[in-house]
C-alpha cells in the first residue's frame, strides 16, 4: 500500500466515524467533547504509525467541543445502531496471543 493510499484510507475512516458521531449527537442531551488518542504518521515525511513518539504529531491529541445546537434533535428511544455491537466480536478469529503480537507490532507494549 502506498503512502497516498494509506492516507486516503485514514481519511475515509475518519469520514465514516464522524458521520456516525454526528448521527449519534442528535440523540443525546448533554455537553459533548469528541477526542481521540494521539495522531499517527500515515506516511508523513516517510514516517509510519508511532515512529517518533516525541514528535509534536505524536503528542497532540485532537479534541473539539460540539456546538449545543447539534445535540438533542431526536428522541434517544428512537436511536438504532447501524451495526450490531456483537458482530465484530462474533467474527473475531484471532487468539489473544495473536492480538497481543499485532499490538506489539503497532508499537503498543
Amino acid at each position: 500500500m502506498s503512502g497516498a493510499q494509506l492516507r486516503e484510507a485514514y481519511r475515509d475512516n475518519l469520514k465514516y466515524v464522524l458521520t456516525e458521531v454526528e448521527r449519534l449527537l442528535s440523540y443525546i442531551n448533554c455537553p459533548v467533547v469528541v477526542t481521540t488518542d494521539h495522531r499517527k504518521f500515515p506516511g508523513e515525511n516517510g514516517r509510519y504509525l508511532h515512529a517518533h513518539l516525541y514528535h509534536r504529531i505524536s503528542r497532540e491529541v485532537p479534541c473539539f467541543e460540539v456546538a449545543d445546537e447539534l445535540v438533542n434533535q431526536n428522541q434517544l428511544d428512537d436511536y438504532k445502531p447501524r451495526h450490531e455491537v456483537n458482530t465484530w466480536q462474533n467474527q473475531q478469529t484471532e487468539s489473544s496471543d495473536e492480538v497481543r503480537q499485532r499490538l506489539r507490532h503497532l508499537g503498543y507494549n
